[in-house]
């Protein structure tokens, strides 16, 4: 079975509004798909400051959405390394975890980085100075700039080998944290399980 690597960059470049428009470089690997079998989703890997529950359930949304290949969730998956009695994914414990799930392919997705910044221009003189511990402040527009990277990765649970990866990273003012991820994640997923066209 012949499976070749996918990669790609998805830009996500911050509108002046609320809203962000995309770039996407790359195309999806058709013959992915056909070989991909059953894609067991790992718990989402985050830094202390994202919401990993959010982040799985929003992946769940998304994988229920295509019709194809067959995904078992992050909470499947969290059950099925508890019963085989590992706290996380190694190499030891990928083939029982694939097994007990029926799983051909493993995804992995991990949020690298995901912060608020101050919006770049003047100081206002009455804006109020940082606090002890705080990392950012609102810039005299009110609006801050969150910026992240989150990247994707569909490995074989049989070898390890990555067979279709992807990041997303960008930053954009006045989103939530959790509204540059979302559109992050969709896209990413459409590049690597586009949903089919009627």
């Amino acid at each position: 079975m012949r499976i070749r690597t996918l990669g790609w960059l998805l830009w996500l470049v911050g509108a002046a509004t609320l809203t962000a428009d995309f770039r996407i470089e790359g195309g999806a690997n058709r013959d992915f798909l056909e070989t991909a079998g059953v894609v067991a989703v790992l718990p989402s890997i985050c830094p202390a400051n994202v919401d990993c529950a959010w982040l799985d359930r929003r992946v769940e949304g998304e994988t229920l959405r295509r019709k194809r290949p067959v995904f078992r969730g992050a909470a499947a998956t969290r059950t099925a390394l508890a019963a085989i009695g590992a706290s996380a994914l190694d190499a030891e414990s990928r083939a029982p975890l694939a097994a007990r799930l029926g799983a051909q392919t493993l995804l992995e997705i991990r949020v690298r980085e995901l912060e608020k910044v101050r919006s770049k221009g003047a100081r206002d003189p009455d804006e109020r100075p940082l606090a002890p511990g705080e990392k950012y402040a609102r810039s005299a527009s009110g609006a801050d700039t969150v910026r992240g990277r989150l990247e994707i990765r569909a490995f074989s649970a049989e070898t390890g080998k990555t067979v279709a990866e992807g990041a997303a990273f960008g930053e954009a003012p006045g989103l939530s944290e959790k509204k540059l991820l979302g559109p992050m994640l969709t896209e990413l997923l459409d590049r690597m399980f586009p949903l089919p066209r009627n």
